[in-house]
């Protein structure tokens, strides 16, 4: 109802509801398609990062894995010169396996000239594991006491006891 009072007229306008109401609607409707938009470009950007962080994750843990497992060539390989913290990270991993893999080629080239040193000596060698078992004597020490390698070792050194030394003589020994 309005009323017009120049013409002292009163006049009822009727509008559809559809009709008043659709610029409200086609709002709404732009609301919601936006609103779907923002999600979806959220859950695609949340998605790119995760495998960001995830991937170079993996490929460390399956490279110190198999690292572990014995494959001392095991390395992460960067893909970019970018110094984040999982590139460092990768760096890292990868210098101390190199170090590792140094330190265990000059271990086994000590154990190896030791080994040398050990047969070649003239003194009688023995090697005992931490309870005392014979894990390893050298040829000295089979001629000294006339036993071959194969009937000591995995044996007790009591096996050599002569009778001619008491029991504080073995325990000196031993310390």
């Amino acid at each position: 109802w309005q009323y017009i009072p120049s013409m002292q007229w009163g006049m009822v306008i009727k509008v559809d509801s559809s009709e008043a109401f659709s610029s409200l609607r086609h709002t709404q409707e732009n609301i919601i398609i936006f609103t779907l938009m923002g999600l979806m470009f959220a859950y695609l950007l949340a998605y790119y990062l995760a495998l960001r962080i995830t991937r170079p994750l993996e490929e460390l843990t399956e490279a110190s894995a198999a690292f572990t497992a014995g494959d001392r060539n095991a390395r992460i390989a960067r893909r970019r010169s970018s110094k984040n913290e999982l590139d460092l990270l990768a760096t890292a991993f990868n210098s101390m396996a190199d170090q590792i893999q140094l330190s265990e080629r000059s271990l086994i080239k000590d154990r190896e000239r030791l080994a040398v040193a050990v047969e070649q000596s003239q003194d009688s060698i023995v090697i005992t594991d931490p309870d005392g078992w014979i894990i390893d004597v050298n040829k000295a020490y089979c001629d000294i006491m006339g036993y071959s390698h194969d009937e000591v070792v995995g044996r007790n050194p009591r096996v050599v006891r002569s009778g001619r030394h008491d029991k504080a003589f073995y325990q000196d020994m031993w310390r």
